[in-house]
């Protein structure tokens, strides 16, 4: 049986996604890992009679929104399906791509909407958004001027301005996933692809994830940055046990939902990071916690705000204990420049290199 690791791809309008996803199958495939694409489910519906998503948004709402609800719950049905078949390959790993999946429904429907559906067939954010080990988000060629176009998918109906609209809406509506990565708009195509064949490969650990953050001290953040931002409430607890580098979990909580995670991290000796992370639940959470925390720390608690601008997420972090500290940090691949910081956020001295500002240090007291 295959171990099987499901990725989501999406995504704005003309963002390269048929392309990248050949290029993925064909890498993956190379490397021994079997690969199956779950297609695109409204490009699907939209070449086979259902026509221009757009008019029949305008002209027939309650007509699109009965489309939408089973577009939503085909996702959810492929995406068993396809995870079963995936484990039956002879590989031994094997990886579930989603041409678009579940969150880019909040988007187009509208989020009332679609929690109203998710209420009505009791789904909850666990099973419609965090079921899916990765989100790799390509950014939309409308940011590259001159390179966005209608003519190669019946389902695309948005001019360049809808286009950059809906890119920022399905990125927002994926936001608070805990892997969630943003590949940037760019001319160069093979670069984006190579981009993206990186995100997927540092979800799977080839040959071992690793970031590439950059950390600054926040000297303000101001109310209207905080209410644009998408937040989450973060415990993190060190634990001892032995083995390289640090070993935590974490409680990620919005609203009534909470998902937990186990992460191990150690330095590369090029001066970066590497990070393996693998999902818990509650109770292993609270287990781990009461028998393992590391003697002489605190429980970390903080709010993090997630910002993004351009091409990249910034995660801007108010921590209540310790009380007092604001951190800024962004991930970045290979070669990608700093963006600025959000509007409505200054910083202050960079503290990427550090130690005193890591979390694991912080956490003694």
């Amino acid at each position: 049986m295959a171990s099987v690791t499901e990725i989501v791809l999406t995504g704005g309008p003309a963002a390269g996604k048929s392309t990248a996803l050949a290029h993925l199958r064909q890498a993956l495939e190379a490397r021994g890992i079997g690969c199956l694409v779950v297609p695109e489910i409204p490009t699907t519906l939209a070449a086979n009679g259902l026509g221009d998503f757009a008019a029949l948004a305008r002209e027939a709402g309650h007509v699109y929104a009965v489309v939408e609800e089973q577009t939503l719950l085909m996702q959810l049905e492929l995406a068993d399906r396809y995870r079963t078949i995936a484990e039956a390959l002879t590989c031994e790993r094997a990886v579930v791509i989603h041409d678009r999946a579940t969150m880019d429904v909040a988007f187009y429907l509208g989020a009332d909407p679609f929690w109203e559906i998710c209420r009505r067939h009791t789904l909850t954010l666990a099973e419609v958004r965090d079921r899916f080990a990765a989100v790799v988000h390509l950014r939309s060629s409308a940011h590259v001027e001159g390179a966005y176009s209608t003519e190669n998918n019946p389902a695309r109906f948005e001019d360049t301005i809808g286009a950059l609209r809906a890119d920022d809406g399905v990125l927002r509506a994926w936001m608070g996933h805990p892997k969630l990565h943003l590949v940037p708009a760019l001319a160069d195509l093979p670069a984006k692809l190579d981009r993206t064949l990186a995100c997927v490969l540092e979800v799977l650990g080839i040959p071992v994830p690793i970031e590439r953050e950059r950390k600054f001290l926040v000297e303000s953040f101001d109310a209207s940055a905080r209410a644009r931002a998408h937040a989450i409430a973060i415990e993190q607890v060190y634990l001892h046990e032995p083995g390289p580098g640090e070993l935590r979990v974490r409680k990620r909580a919005e609203g009534d939902y909470a998902c937990h995670l186990l992460t191990r991290k150690h330095d590369l000796p090029d001066g970066t990071r590497a990070e393996i992370e693998v999902p818990i639940c509650a109770e292993e959470y609270t287990r781990r916690v009461a028998e393992q925390q590391r003697a002489g720390t605190r429980t970390i608690t903080k709010t993090r705000h997630l910002l993004p601008v351009h091409d990249a997420l910034w995660e801007i972090d108010v921590f209540s204990s310790p009380e007092g500290v604001q951190l800024a940090e962004v991930e970045l691949l290979d070669g990608q420049q700093l963006p600025p910081a959000p509007d409505g956020v200054r910083l202050g001295a960079e503290v990427t290199d550090d130690r005193r500002w890591r979390n694991a240090a912080m956490a003694a007291l």
